[in-house]
């Protein structure tokens, strides 16, 4: 799959876990709120780890993309910060949520960054098969890393 294309998917798939926990605020139990908070966590931490070790390192080596994505891992940071900071609190705390709306405001802008302005430069600067091949690349390691997180080694 294309690389944007995987990338602006990962986007939608974390759109809908936070939408899944807007809309549960009071009629689910906490442990559901914590069982979804563990799916965005790992998502938010996968698509981030490949964005910094596979598509980061192809965009900063051009001016064009260079300063969005130094912009894009100190988002990173900040989000992973505030998943810290939930994983360490109970869900049916009321400050969970407060915190979980503050982490949501925080993808959303970096999501908007990349959408609007990674992804159009970044079409420029490489070719369609490039994509192509940095996509395959992006979901390989994405499966080897779910593989290591559910303790099980992928064979290819």
């Amino acid at each position: 799959m294309h690389v944007f294309s995987l990338l602006h998917e990962d986007h939608e798939n974390v759109a809908l876990i936070f939408k899944k926990i807007d809309s549960m605020k009071s009629q689910e139990t906490a442990q559901t709120h914590e069982q979804l908070f563990k799916e965005l966590s790992t998502e938010l931490e996968l698509h981030a780890k490949v964005e910094e070790d596979i598509v980061y390192p192809v965009f900063k080596k051009h001016g064009e993309t260079r300063q969005i994505v130094e912009e894009s891992v100190r988002e990173h940071k900040e989000i992973d910060r505030l998943l810290s900071e939930l994983k360490g609190m109970r869900p049916d705390d009321q400050k969970w949520m407060g915190k979980l709306g503050e982490l949501q405001r925080k993808v959303e802008h970096h999501v908007k960054e990349e959408e609007e302005q990674l992804f159009p430069q970044g079409r420029k600067i490489i070719s369609e098969d490039q994509a192509q091949q940095l996509g395959e690349t992006v979901e390989n390691k994405k499966e080897e890393l779910r593989g290591q997180r559910s303790g099980f080694k992928v064979v290819s």
